[in-house]
């Protein structure tokens, strides 16, 4: 039932995707839409297609296009998806650095180390983040201060910061190295909120 699902979507994922193209210059919210469509299906086929638009001038698109790109799972959308760990914008290269983390590729360590030194503190906590899920200690200096509630000066809400250490608590639980989990312990012992005790 799956192959016969693919065979179905195979030519609208080809009429979208060429559809995403000819609106190159067009309408932006068009093209998020379009992108969108595509990452919805996930069809590995819409690849090419979507490393261009994760390239488009239209910021949305772009981070529309990291995900889906995400949801296809070919090995192709690393190189696309650290292309955009250097975008100007700081939104584009946050979602890049917590989605290579969902590729689950030892391949994204490098560049995600890297990034853990961008000026914008919240692309390097997802940095971090991801890094963690990939096994890499080099994660631990950026989450643990985070651990502890203390994000760096950045002005967050208390339900913020709460999420955000929910985050690095998951990343964390991840990592499975003694460092990482001592850390969680002392968080346990250090008055932790229900929620992240229940992490």
């Amino acid at each position: 039932a799956q192959a016969g699902r693919r065979v179905i979507d195979a030519p609208f994922v080809q009429a979208v995707g060429s559809l995403l193209q000819s609106e190159a210059e067009g309408d932006p919210r068009v093209r998020r839409a379009l992108t969108l469509v595509l990452g919805r299906i996930g069809d590995p086929a819409s690849v090419p297609v979507l490393v261009a638009a994760a390239d488009d001038s239209d910021v949305d698109t772009r981070i529309y296009a990291v995900w889906a790109l995400v949801a296809a799972r070919k090995p192709e959308a690393l190189d696309a998806l650290t292309a955009r760990l250097h975008d100007d914008d700081a939104t584009v290269r946050k979602t890049a650095a917590f989605a290579l983390g969902e590729l689950h590729d030892p391949q994204a360590r490098t560049p995600l180390r890297i990034t853990l030194q961008d000026p914008i503190p919240d692309v390097a906590w997802n940095a971090a983040i991801s890094l963690a899920r990939l096994g890499d200690e080099a994660a631990l200096p950026v989450l643990l201060p985070l651990l502890a509630g203390d994000p760096a000066g950045v002005v967050l809400s208390p339900a913020q910061v709460e999420e955000l250490r929910v985050n690095v608590v998951r990343s964390l639980r991840a990592l499975h190295t003694p460092a990482g989990q001592a850390a969680l312990e002392k968080a346990a012992r250090s008055g932790a909120s229900d929620r992240l005790r229940s992490e």
